[in-house]
């Protein structure tokens, strides 16, 4: 915060030139050091442990994920996958509600979504690749279930993948599905 002292002199306020300029130079370099710099002076910091992920930085696929605990049986029209789920808490959590039959609605040509029953423990982070077969948490309580390869800016929570995705696509065919999500035994 700049504080300005102005003396009367002669029945009007006067400022000295010099302080003028100097106080309107180092307002000029305030500003510019808070404004945003261009994308291409941006340096970039190095990646934490993945435990550590923050919500700007690009996780790792989720098949690269730490290892699976729990693992998931997926009937899609009488085709079954099997997935792994992460250790995470919204992993644990999504478990913990199996058995869960979903209508799943389509959305893009590349996904089917369940609103669930509940809010999970969101990790939101910024995804970058979507892998087939990658399942996800959006929003905390929206469960998405991805059927094609593609690149995205929005932030997920990742809870697993299908370990061999083959005929996926196929299986959750074009519309809404009826998916069903239970443990794999």
């Amino acid at each position: 915060m700049f504080t300005i002292v102005l003396k009367k002199h002669g029945g009007s306020y006067a400022m000295k030139k010099r302080s003028t300029l100097l106080l309107l130079l180092s307002l000029a370099l305030f500003l510019a050091a808070c404004g945003e710099k261009p994308s291409a002076a941006k340096t970039e910091e190095p990646l934490p442990a993945a435990s550590e992920a923050v919500e700007n930085q690009t996780a790792p696929p989720a098949s690269q994920e730490e290892e699976t605990v729990m693992k998931l049986k997926i009937t899609v029209n009488g085709q079954s996958f099997f997935a792994g789920l992460n250790d995470s808490p919204a992993a644990q959590e999504f478990f913990e509600m199996l058995p869960l039959n979903a209508a799943m609605t389509e959305l893009n040509g590349n996904e089917k979504y369940y609103t669930l029953p509940q809010r999970l423990s969101a990790d939101d982070r910024k995804i970058g690749t979507i892998e087939t077969g990658d399942l996800m948490l959006y929003g905390g309580n929206c469960l998405v279930l991805f059927y094609d390869n593609f690149s995205t800016g929005y932030h997920y929570t990742p809870l697993g993948r299908i370990s061999d995705p083959t005929g996926l696509k196929e299986a959750v065919g074009r519309g809404n599905v009826s998916v069903s999500f239970e443990i794999a035994k």
